[in-house]
């Protein structure tokens, strides 16, 4: 009777998790300020993206999209992966070899005699 076992464990391993993490929360941060500045110049009543007079609201907007996708990355980003595989094969400990047929043996003797009866006549004369 043999039977198989295989076993597999998959580890990933981030080692950029904390520096994306940390480039997210700097980008929140500076969409909180672009947020408000950009509110804040179009007096109540929208958001404005003006290049020509807001330079440094729309650039802070451009460059929260710029670290954010990066931070991102940086946290999905997989540094290392570590398989391992164990394979367990049981065996059925060996049989032993069958024992040989029973052997018969046969003496050639010969064969029963049967007694004969002989009559032995003197010849006749003429």
């Amino acid at each position: 009777m043999a039977a198989n076992t295989a076993t597999q464990q998959v580890s990933l391993d981030h080692p950029y998790k904390v520096p994306g993490i940390l480039l997210v929360i700097i980008s929140l941060v500076l969409v909180a300020f672009d947020v408000g500045y950009l509110e804040s110049c179009g007096n109540g009543r929208g958001i404005c993206i003006d290049w020509g007079t807001h330079r440094l609201g729309t650039a802070a907007l451009v460059v929260f999209f710029i670290i954010f996708v990066i931070g991102v990355l940086l946290i999905v980003y997989t540094g290392a992966s570590t398989t391992v595989t164990s394979v367990t094969t049981r065996v059925a400990p060996p049989t032993p070899p069958p024992s040989p047929p029973p052997v018969t043996v046969v003496s050639a003797s010969p064969p029963p005699t049967t007694p004969t009866t002989v009559n032995v006549n003197p010849p006749r004369s003429t």
